[in-house]
């Protein structure tokens, strides 16, 4: 898992390198910046459920609360 994981960081990091040297210098400075700022902030290793249920269990839960109002 920690291969894996090294690896796609080093396809990120090469990715992003790619992007950056397309810029001008104002903009890969400001690249550079965010970087820094991203590397002070804690990291989210939490799953994030990508599946779009959430859009629909909302709003099944909005008709309830409708009908319960109405009630």
């Amino acid at each position: 898992m920690q291969t894996q994981t090294a690896t796609q960081s080093k396809d990120y990091a090469q990715m992003i390198a790619d992007l950056v040297t397309e810029m001008p210098v104002e903009r890969a400075a400001q690249a550079y910046n965010f970087v820094r700022f991203l590397q002070t902030r804690p990291a989210h290793t939490q799953v994030v459920d990508q599946s779009d249920d959430w859009l629909d269990k909302e709003e099944t839960e909005t008709e309830e609360l409708r009908t319960s109002e109405e009630k």
